[in-house]
């Protein structure tokens, strides 16, 4: 869980210092610094998935939208646009449009019903698979919502805890993407086509598991 999270962590910059990590997790005491907070905030949003993955909840847009304000719940905030205002700390889908140079993104309007049909979809498959095909299903889940982006900040974050969510369902070990892979990680989510499968997504998923296994040092934090 630690490595997982700790990955996670310095996938989307935050560069906090292992023991650091330790001491918040095994304490539970939120530091004043923002980078303590940002680590405390994913911990606490991982204890969520956790819980709900325990009791089989099925996912939609209450439990995406709670996943994402406890990732942001002490450094989000208020955002506003020409169109509204949305505050990612109570996590509010974005407002407007964000013009990403890695993949196109869903149109703002369109984010509610596309999520929801994302989460039923996974809803239906999630009992249908079972052992490395979970490790596919959660390659899947991330491809789409990370295509969809719902929110204006923390949706790396986000979509790593959620697509988890389909391991600890089915207790199966984390999948860990790591840190120093970033570049092929943001180059495997990349769509050039709007009907383009997540084919090299799962394949890169698939290739960071057995790198995990093939080098079990990673596993020590």
């Amino acid at each position: 869980m630690l490595v997982f999270l700790y990955e996670v962590l310095k996938l989307t910059g935050t560069a906090i210092q292992k023991q650091t990590f330790i001491d918040i997790t095994s304490t539970g005491r939120r530091p004043l610094g923002r980078l303590g907070t940002k680590a405390y905030d994913l911990w606490q949003a991982y204890l969520y998935v956790c819980q709900n993955a325990g009791t089989k909840k099925e996912l939609d847009l209450s439990f995406v939208q709670t996943t994402a304000a406890k990732v942001m719940k002490h450094t989000g905030g208020e955002t506003n646009t020409t169109i509204g205002s949305y505050d990612t700390s109570l996590g509010d889908f974005r407002l407007g449009e964000d013009y990403d140079e890695i993949y196109p993104l869903s149109d703002f309007r369109k984010i509610p019903d596309r999520l929801q049909a994302l989460c039923q979809d996974i809803n239906v498959r999630i009992n249908k698979v079972k052992g490395v095909q979970t490790i596919h299903l959660a390659a899947d889940f991330m491809y789409e919502f990370a295509h969809i982006k719902p929110f204006g900040a923390g949706n790396l974050e986000i979509g790593l805890l959620l697509m988890n969510y389909i391991q600890l369902y089915h207790q199966e070990p984390l999948i860990i993407l790591f840190a120093e892979d970033r570049s092929q990680l943001l180059n495997a989510l990349k769509r050039g086509e709007i009907n383009q499968t997540p084919a090299v997504f799962e394949n890169f998923v698939a290739s960071q598991q057995i790198k995990l296994l093939t080098h079990p040092s990673f596993l020590s934090l």
